[in-house]
């Protein structure tokens, strides 16, 4: 194969990239509100809603963001990524990849331990019966009850599908921080 040939691939590879951003840049996201919310709430098995606006941000992997999300059981988050399949979306489908929280807020019950084990499970709780492969929490939000918060920042992902999460980052709690990784079965729902 030529240089001209190469040359002439690599620029429509890079204008038919330019042009599925371009077109979903400009596509009308909040119309779509409930089934992306839908679509994520099948990934975690829980009841999702997105309060606020969605957008796709300029990035690779693509992503959209949505503001606002409250999930069934209490938690919320003040903003997530939504990390989307780009294949799909120039089919004309939505097919989310994993999930990216913002400033999460988790609450537990009074007298749970403040360790990564209870972060990680606490995260985890929030896909109990879902199929996602990851899940994060940025500066995330432990409430335990009387002012007790651990924050968190932690990454899981799935070994296999359905099955326990190994769950890394970190978590502060009194000015304690712990590091590190840790496994955690996936909860029954």
């Amino acid at each position: 194969m030529g240089k001209a040939a190469v040359a002439g691939a690599l620029v429509a590879v890079v204008l038919a990239a330019a042009a599925l951003f371009a077109g979903a840049r400009s596509f009308d996201w909040s119309a779509r509100k409930p089934e992306i919310a839908a679509a994520v709430g099948a990934l975690v098995g829980r009841d999702v809603e997105i309060r606020g606006p969605l957008a796709l941000e300029p990035a690779w992997p693509l992503r959209l963001r949505a503001v606002d999300l409250r999930i069934a059981g209490g938690a919320r988050a003040a903003a997530a990524e939504l990390h989307v399949s780009p294949l799909a979306l120039a089919m004309g489908d939505i097919a989310i990849e994993g999930v990216r929280l913002v400033e999460p807020a988790l609450t537990l019950e009074r007298g749970a331990t403040p360790d990564m084990a209870t972060a990680a499970n606490a995260l985890a709780a929030l896909a109990a019966t879902g199929s996602l492969r990851w899940l994060s929490a940025v500066g995330g939000r432990i409430d335990y009850g009387a002012g007790e918060v651990l924050e968190i920042d932690l990454e899981l992902a799935a070994e296999a599908s359905g099955g326990a999460w190994l769950a890394e980052g970190a978590a502060r709690w009194r000015g304690l921080a712990f590091e590190g990784a840790v496994r955690v079965d996936r909860p029954a729902a």
